[in-house]
């Protein structure tokens, strides 16, 4: 599965299909099935995850097709996302079969077309973030600039990171917060994003942070040269002499590591998967991507940007694992 594909993707012939473990084609005679790869070295994953229903419901899940135990999350999105949403699966994946035309709209249409209804039937403005993938021959931290920037002579360099949608909006949202950050992620390596909280630390911005301290440290060592705990240790020290209050939660030792019946352990998470990120408490940030550097540096990723404190408070009321919000819900 890692061997790289041509750009337009690696199409498997229905002969091929039961080596994916998938049902012989003879089975599936009822499902218009095409399957496709794509990879591309060195560093190339296709990460973002997504599933679009009779082109009228689109559901952002951050979990993968397999099956681990960890805490996921999903949101069910219906209205204009979806079409913007199919228009990037096409423009990706080639797959022009069910591409519908949209008609012209009105100034007045286009005003409210960011508007869509989630899980819970909540209307709320609703943006599509895509992040391409960002070819690349070294992880980041291992180019030229950021490595002269650890040098105690050479001033530090500016932190760079692709300006893709996705990427752009989340430190846009990170500098801009006010009040409270609330941050779900695998994983915490990205140099971008550790220097926009602590900038939001100094400036009296509240922070949240559940995580891991170790899920694929093995990646985060070759993709960040670094790994979760100590960049979390780093922002600790530097939290100390800041006005916001830094609260750091371990999933993997904390809920993880609870006690279950037998009869629990399978549906029971150990891990945290989920990659949400609250701005205070009325915008919240789904999807595919992590706070770490091959979220940020080389993977393709899909965010979904919610201007809403219902879907908000909605999020935060189905959190069962610990201490989430800085304010009762």
């Amino acid at each position: 599965m890692l061997w790289p594909t041509p750009p337009h993707g690696q199409i498997y012939d229905p002969s091929t299909w039961t080596k994916l473990g998938l049902p012989q084609a003879s089975e599936l005679q009822g499902i218009d099935l095409r399957v496709c790869r794509k990879f591309f070295w060195p560093l190339g994953i296709i990460h973002s995850k997504y599933v679009i229903i009779d082109r009228k419901v689109a559901i952002f899940p951050s979990c993968n097709v397999s099956w681990e135990r960890w805490f996921e999350f999903a949101v069910k999105i219906q209205g204009p996302i979806v079409d913007s949403l199919l228009s990037f699966h096409v423009d990706f994946w080639g797959d022009d079969r069910w591409l519908i035309q949209l008609s012209a709209v009105s100034s007045l249409q286009q005003d409210e077309s960011r508007s869509s209804s989630t899980t819970e039937g909540i209307r709320a403005f609703t943006t599509l973030l895509p992040s391409p993938h960002t070819p690349t021959l070294i992880p980041k931290h291992l180019k030229l600039p950021s490595m002269m920037g650890r040098l105690p002579c050479v001033p530090d360099a500016p932190i760079r990171f692709p300006e893709t949608p996705l990427l752009a909006t989340t430190y846009r949202l990170l500098n801009q917060a006010t009040n409270s950050i609330i941050m779900l992620t695998p994983n915490l390596t990205e140099p971008a994003v550790l220097d926009a909280l602590s900038c939001a630390l100094e400036r009296g911005v509240n922070l949240i942070i559940w995580t891991n301290s170790t899920l694929m440290t093995m990646e985060q060592i070759v993709t960040a040269g670094t790994t979760t705990p100590r960049c979390i240790r780093a922002l600790q020290k530097k939290a100390k002499a800041f006005a916001g209050v830094l609260e750091v939660n371990y999933f993997d030792q904390g809920p993880g590591k609870e006690p279950v019946s037998d009869s629990d352990k399978e549906t029971h998470p150990i891990k945290l998967h989920s990659k949400v990120t609250i701005i205070d408490a009325d915008k919240i940030l789904v999807g595919s991507g992590n706070m770490d550097a091959a979220s940020w540096g080389t993977s393709q990723e899909l965010g979904v940007l919610i201007e809403s404190g219902s879907v908000v408070r909605e999020f935060l009321r189905s959190w069962r694992y610990g201490n989430i919000s800085l304010c009762p819900v």
